[in-house]
């Protein structure tokens, strides 16, 4: 909620300072309930009966007559690059927020939220806060230690996992994946190099040597076990110079993995695959999931994660998809590359947003229940 109202507050500010008038600061989405008040410039900061979502209504989408669309106060009548720094205010903001957040945890201290073995995904992450298995090692998140045979303490069978479909069980001892011995430190290594392959695995069970054989895919090739391990994460201790080059390497590094995880959404929606891609997406019930458990590691990792979602936010509402923010910096360099009419243009644009609104209220409400589901 606090993120949502920082996001808005940028557009307000940034519209006010270019001198184009706010008629309101909504707090959630309408019916309104009441007006909290109205400031010098008469913008109402509201209170509406819908709690999704906040917005403003500057002077470009809902004019009492046509006249207005070309007011000295009103959006469209403002030099272009004006309009470009309105509609982008909010994303200089959420960065620079970040940016400041990540280097003041970097520079207390942090620990990784997630390590995520290199067999999870097929792409390599270099973020600090939720660094791939090999990354951790490289930044001594992990310390060198002796390996040992892999034990299996426990395992999870729910879904589509692997253990689900062979039968491995408590006490195991997982020997070799295709003919190469197995540890409790180069397990995930050894299954990154079957990414989307064939796989087969020997374990020990008791004085009894058992094959099994599967295909790795989908979420990875991950066995999906529990086991010890002499590992210990440490925290790192950077100096002042450092936090500042670990702060921006973070924003680089969590813009990528998450148009990384856009691009893998895509193929699942092209292919068709539409509940399983909905399946991956999480949002807001899933944070609030997953910030109980970091807020049990440290409050520097909680609130770093909290700006992950920010520069997230942040990312996402960039897409030029109609009623995000992306879609009204495209149509708006459209008009002006086409030297469009606002007048017959935005009557279209409004229709279309309005549209694309109503569905991602409806995804965003289907997608709040699926987190219902896997976490309560």
């Amino acid at each position: 909620m606090v993120l949502v109202i920082l996001h808005e507050m940028g557009h307000l500010v940034a519209a006010k300072k270019m001198w184009v008038k706010v008629y309101e600061f909504g707090l959630w989405i309408p019916p309104r309930i009441k007006t909290l008040w109205t400031d010098k410039s008469w913008t109402k900061y509201t209170l509406n009966a819908l709690p999704l979502w906040w917005f403003i209504r500057p002077k470009w989408e809902d004019f009492e007559s046509d006249s207005e669309i070309y007011d000295k106060d009103s959006f469209h009548s403002q030099p272009f690059w004006k309009k470009v720094i309105i509609l982008l205010w909010w994303v200089f903001m959420n960065l620079l927020i970040a940016f400041v957040l990540f280097f003041i945890a970097f520079w207390v201290w942090i620990k990784p939220v997630f390590i995520i073995p290199d067999s999870a995904n097929s792409f390599h992450s270099t973020s600090y806060l939720f660094p791939t298995t090999s990354f951790a090692q490289k930044v001594w998140y992990i310390k060198p230690y002796k390996p040992q045979p892999l034990k299996v303490d426990g395992i999870i069978k729910q879904g589509n996992t692997l253990t689900s479909q062979i039968d491995i069980q408590t006490w195991d001892i997982i020997t070799t994946i295709w003919w190469q011995a197995v540890n409790t430190q180069n397990a995930w290594e050894l299954l990154s190099q079957y990414l989307w392959k064939k796989v087969e695995i020997w374990i020990k069970r008791w004085d009894k040597n058992i094959s099994y054989t599967w295909n790795c895919n989908k979420n990875g090739c991950l066995l999906w076990v529990f086991y010890s391990s002499p590992r210990q994460i440490q925290k790192l201790n950077l100096s002042f110079i450092q936090a500042i080059g670990a702060a921006w390497h973070e924003i680089i590094a969590e813009t990528k993995m998450t148009f990384d995880g856009l691009w893998l959404l895509y193929h699942k929606l092209i292919k068709g695959h539409v509940k399983k891609a909905l399946s991956t997406m999480s949002w807001p019930v899933g944070a609030v999931a997953v910030w109980k458990y970091i807020l049990s590691i440290w409050i520097w990792e909680y609130i770093a994660f909290i700006w992950s979602i920010s520069l997230a936010l942040a990312i996402f509402n960039v897409l030029p998809i109609p009623a995000l923010d992306g879609w009204r910096i495209l149509t708006t360099s459209i008009m002006h590359i086409f030297r469009l009419k606002p007048k017959n243009y935005l009557v279209i644009e409004n229709y279309i947003s309005i549209f694309f609104f109503i569905i991602l209220m409806i995804l965003g409400i289907y997608i709040m229940y699926l987190d219902f589901i896997r976490f309560y």
